[in-house]
């Protein structure tokens, strides 16, 4: 998932299709820093797993050593999460 342009919102796949969902933390994406932040990492403090950003999206530079986790879509395929529990809810888009 990476920025479609330069300052804008719209993030895209290489296929150029619009994600069906997100996940942004608060006040993501946010294009810090030298407004370069163009492609999409997971939050996930080691440091405080019961942080309430955790798993949540924030846009990044593309280059950056943290871009250590990714984002992928794909089609649903059961009504069960991945330990076999039952989906309940999801995210809302922001």
């Amino acid at each position: 998932l990476r920025r479609k342009a330069p300052g804008s919102n719209d993030f895209r796949w290489r296929n150029n299709q619009t994600a069906s969902f997100t996940y942004w933390e608060q006040n993501e994406p946010d294009n810090l820093g030298v407004g370069i932040e163009d492609c999409v990492n997971i939050w996930r403090d080691q440091f405080n797993l019961n942080d309430a950003n955790a798993n949540k999206w924030a846009d990044i530079l593309c280059d950056s050593t943290y871009l250590a986790t990714f984002i992928c879509e794909r089609e649903a395929s059961s009504t069960t999460n991945l330990s076999g529990s039952p989906l309940t809810a999801s995210p809302t888009a922001n």
